[in-house]
């Protein structure tokens, strides 16, 4: 993926990045931006926080935690940067069309349908419990929603898709993969057939999109129309920097982040949750274009690398950590028991709660490396070895340069 901030004479390898300088590229492949990997990676870890059981109000309500669910549309910004700077332009026939989707189910297919599977299992588990052993939870039977219905509408990436009623039933987390497959394959139709003129259909998009959502004409629609918003947002910042290169200073990356951040704490009600569209915006613009600073260098770190390379397994796969922990100490220490925001939890001191949340995002990110490594990751791998013999997209199966949800 490779970037260009413009210094006075252009010099490419002068005036980008070091991290993009330091990475070079086999013909036709762009290089991975770390530091968009790790931005995702950090955006998945505040999801997990954003999930976590209410043990103690006073931690669970710091505003920050509660407002993260907005990581969501990051990963969207995101996703639709990186599609654009892989694919944009070179989608040109419907086999190439069929081909880019192809990779993106092999993507996140396999690590959906495993998830998906646990927690039919889980639910089917729940209700023996409750009909053959007479154990039940303090409040209405957890995921009762989840029935063959919704079922099948998760196996086919329709739970978010409309007013379905399902789109957070077995593996809440999985609404937002619904909603990107189908709106990578709005991206590869408008690749194909609108070449050019991309750029002003995915602004109308965004724009119709925003409208829908601020207004409320929507709502019935409400998650597709944000994943559509983040994801052309962030192709028209990829066509934009294209076309104008920026070569921005050293504090605008830590500033980005600071505002995105001091949004997360005061923001008022959900109508400002559209504001999140052009705080990832200005973060993914820094992201790639500021100088160097404390800010990229840690960003570009073995540690913040791997929480990246392992973000869509960390994100697939946390809730079921989480309930399960909640499930061991609910029967372990039998506590009392409170319902915030309609989710019972047994109620920890401060203390307590936060060595609980310690061990949660501990075993959730252990977790996730062995599904990374055991499942996404193989399964990722076996798409692109079985589509390799097709060069319908040039640079083959790599340009898909960095993991996006």
């Amino acid at each position: 993926m490779q970037l260009q901030t413009c210094a006075p004479a252009c010099d490419p390898a002068a005036s980008r990045p070091a991290s993009l300088a330091a990475a070079p590229a086999a013909a036709g492949v762009r290089p991975m931006l770390m530091e968009l990997e790790s931005i995702r990676g950090l955006a998945a870890l505040l999801v997990v926080l954003h999930h976590l059981p209410g043990w103690n109000a006073q931690l669970w309500g710091l505003p920050i935690v509660r407002n993260s669910y907005l990581m969501v549309d990051v990963f969207f910004v995101l996703s639709g940067f990186v599609m654009h700077r892989a694919y944009g332009g070179r989608i040109d026939s419907l086999a190439a069309l069929a081909r880019f989707q192809a990779l993106r189910f092999g993507r996140l297919y396999p690590v959906h349908a495993a998830f998906l599977l646990a927690w039919a299992c889980v639910e089917l588990a729940k209700r023996f419990a409750a009909a053959r052993l007479g154990l039940e939870g303090p409040g209405p039977l957890a995921g009762s929603g989840n029935t063959w219905t919704a079922f099948a509408q998760h196996a086919l990436l329709l739970q978010a898709i409309g007013p379905t009623g399902a789109e957070l039933t077995f593996n809440a987390a999985a609404w937002s993969i619904s909603t990107e497959f189908y709106v990578y394959l709005a991206f590869a139709a408008l690749a194909l057939t609108a070449r050019r003129a991309a750029p002003a259909a995915h602004a109308a998009i965004l724009c119709a999109s925003v409208a829908l959502l601020a207004t409320g004409a929507g709502a019935d629609y409400a998650l597709l129309l944000r994943c559509m918003a983040g994801f052309f947002l962030g192709c028209l910042v990829a066509a934009g920097l294209e076309r104008a290169p920026l070569a921005a200073p050293g504090w605008g990356l830590p500033a980005a982040f600071a505002a995105m951040l001091a949004f997360l704490h005061f923001k008022g009600g959900t109508a400002y949750d559209p504001l999140m569209l052009p705080l990832a915006a200005a973060l993914l613009v820094c992201a790639v274009s500021c100088g160097p600073g404390w800010t990229r260098g840690a960003l570009n770190g073995r540690a913040l690398a791997w929480l990246g390379s392992i973000s869509y397994s960390l994100y697939m796969s946390h809730t079921l950590v989480v309930w399960g922990v909640t499930q061991a100490l609910r029967l372990g220490l039998r506590r009392p028991e409170a319902a915030l925001e309609g989710v019972f939890a047994p109620q920890l001191s401060l203390p307590e709660a936060a060595l609980a949340n310690a061990f949660i995002l501990a075993l959730a990110l252990a977790f996730a490396a062995i599904v990374f490594h055991a499942l996404e990751k193989p399964s990722r791998d076996i798409s692109r070895a079985l589509l390799a013999q097709g060069r319908h997209l040039p640079g083959g199966a790599n340009t898909d340069t960095l993991r996006a949800t």
